[in-house]
């Protein structure tokens, strides 16, 4: 019996991890949900000119901050914000409102 565990353990250690995968969203998917459910605030489209509501960011402005990054894009849309709906959304639908944010950089 010890002699099983001790080799299960030996071959966990020497196994390498299974690659984290990259959860990369698709930025048109992301435009899209953009527009369905952050556009009556924000101006989300980097031609948009006009934000709706003047508390609200401007989604190319948040992808040209310094600093921002996948992961603090992530961290914000799963925080709750003072002025905002609690939006609940899925682990894909975040993936690809991230990566339409980021696809804003430098617009």
């Amino acid at each position: 019996m010890y002699v099983r565990a001790a080799l299960v353990l030996a071959i966990a250690a020497f196994t390498p991890a299974p690659a984290v995968a990259d959860n990369e969203g698709d930025p048109v998917a992301g435009r899209r949900l953009a527009e369905e459910m952050c556009a009556e605030c924000h101006a989300v489209l980097a031609e948009q000119f006009i934000i709706p509501n003047v508390d609200a960011s401007h989604f190319a402005d948040v992808a040209n901050t310094p600093g921002v990054t996948a992961l603090a894009l992530r961290v914000s849309l799963q925080s709750t914000h003072q002025k905002m709906p609690n939006i609940i959304l899925t682990e894909e639908q975040t993936d690809d409102i991230v990566e339409y944010i980021l696809s804003l950089k430098g617009k």
